[in-house]
């Protein structure tokens, strides 16, 4: 089992980390991949070097996440918003998923750095109306 089967950095260009989250996060999956998955988002969080960021949370193929797979996104989600986080955007078409991340972002303490969106496009949309505010 390789981690790009079910996350990976896409890019970190332009004050925008953009992950893909795809599969079925089982809680064995999670305990196999979280301190990984951890590892890798840190990192490109990291890329940031401080400054004011946005993130692009690409979550289009993700199966709804078990609630290890919520306390790993929430992990990542307090990371993030520890490290200038200004907003993130979610494409999530499933109803079930976004219940589930919304519930991960009360877990990391709030919810309100959170756009959601049905698709990428509609996120690039979205990035760049909130790229003047970072």
């Amino acid at each position: 089992m390789k981690i790009t089967e079910y996350f990976e950095v896409v890019s970190t260009n332009d004050r925008v980390v953009h992950v893909r989250l795809k599969g079925f996060w089982t809680d064995a999956l999670v305990a196999q991949i979280s301190t990984q998955f951890l590892k890798q988002f840190n990192e490109a969080v990291d890329r940031m070097r401080g400054g004011r960021f946005l993130a692009l949370a690409d979550l289009t193929e993700l199966k709804p996440p078990s609630e290890k797979t919520k306390e790993s996104i929430a992990q990542a989600m307090r990371y993030a918003r520890e490290h200038n986080l200004y907003k993130t955007v979610e494409v999530m078409p499933s109803a079930v998923t976004r219940i589930a991340v919304r519930q991960a972002a009360e877990e990391s303490g709030t919810d309100t750095f959170r756009v959601v969106v049905s698709t990428v496009e509609d996120a690039w949309v979205e990035i760049n109306k909130l790229k003047p505010y970072l």
